[in-house]
């Protein structure tokens, strides 16, 4: 088993899960590992063999991938990954805010790193797209702010 190996299976899953990264990032990082690895742990096997699995089945599987992880420095690379994917295509900015309510709402291991500020985020991409209350720059800059801001915190 490799030092990171769970955390960076944890950030893979909710990568994957929100759709900042595709199935194949997490099989290449297990294919990785088991080049790297003279006995990998058959999790890491699974995932290699998850190709044509669902983001859905493949998140599971990174979640059994044993070991120790911090939950702020994977909610951490999850939030860089989401701004990162916003840099790219502000088009997903309501997509992004959807997945961060869910998981603040879910009261999983990364909820406690993203702010309450989330709320509003997700609020003001409905009122962009369904009436002129706000428009979408604005709530693209308020995202971009909460997701800022919640990076600034995990590395408190």
């Amino acid at each position: 088993m490799l030092a990171t190996q769970k955390e960076d299976a944890e950030y893979l899953a909710h990568a994957v899960l929100a759709g900042a990264l595709p199935v194949s990032a997490a099989v290449s990082w297990a294919d990785a590992i088991i080049q790297s690895d003279s006995t990998p742990d058959s999790e890491v096997i699974d995932v290699a063999l998850a190709a044509h699995q669902s983001h859905m089945e493949v998140a599971i599987l990174l979640g059994r991938v044993r070991g120790e992880y911090e939950p702020r420095r994977v909610a951490r690379r999850v939030l860089r990954r989401m701004l990162e994917v916003l840099d790219a295509d502000p088009a997903r900015g309501a997509e992004i805010a959807r997945w961060l309510h869910a998981t603040k709402c879910g009261n999983g291991p990364l909820s406690a790193s993203i702010s309450d500020a989330i709320y509003g985020v997700e609020d003001d991409y409905y009122h962009a797209l369904h009436d002129d209350w706000i428009t979408l720059g604005e709530a693209e800059a308020g995202l971009r702010e909460a997701l800022e801001a919640d990076i600034r915190a995990a590395n408190a």
